[in-house]
């Protein structure tokens, strides 16, 4: 996953929930996209980033964790008069609640994201050695795989609009 620079030691995301840390030592990072996940359909985006943030980063991550880390940083995914809006560059003086804007940080996370399945996809098929996978293994496969194809589609978005990166038709055409 994204390595940290001195510039990213203070979180973009909110940072108030410090209390929170006790409670997510015991959870593995899959549960925690899973919290972060319910707290942003429940509204509670300051909840909501830190847990995926706790996803994308604790014991290495999860792909799942990685990439929904990486679109809340891209787009900022923020409480604003009661209403959930992605905040564009222009209203980033604003006092929010959420995950700050960072397209740059949030493409690499999505690229982590594409890389971590794709490292837990191979995986997978070298346990199977040429055998057919069990049922737990078919299904666990078939969610890789669509994570997998939900993160290019995010990377290819990204380039396609200069979100984090240099706009760059060719590639999207690749993706």
């Amino acid at each position: 996953f994204p390595t940290r620079r001195s510039s990213d030691l203070l979180s973009p995301c909110a940072s108030s929930l410090a209390d929170l840390s006790e409670l997510a030592a015991d959870l593995r990072p899959l549960c925690s996209a899973e919290l972060g996940i319910k707290y942003h359909e429940d509204g509670d985006l300051e909840r909501s980033a830190w847990y995926l943030e706790t996803s994308a980063k604790k014991n290495g991550g999860c792909g799942a964790g990685m990439l929904l880390y990486g679109l809340a940083l891209r787009h900022g995914w923020v409480r604003l008069a009661s209403c959930l809006v992605p905040v564009r560059a222009h209203l980033t003086n604003l006092s929010f609640q959420g995950c700050q804007i960072n397209a740059e940080l949030g493409f690499r996370y999505l690229q982590s994201a594409a890389e971590m399945v794709t490292l837990d996809l191979d995986k997978a098929a070298a346990a199977a050695g040429g055998r057919r996978a069990t049922p737990a293994a078919q299904d666990g496969a078939k969610v890789s795989k669509n994570e997998l194809m939900l993160a290019l589609y995010e990377i290819g978005t990204s380039f396609r609009f200069g979100w984090g990166v240099t706009k760059d038709k060719k590639m999207v055409s690749l993706l």
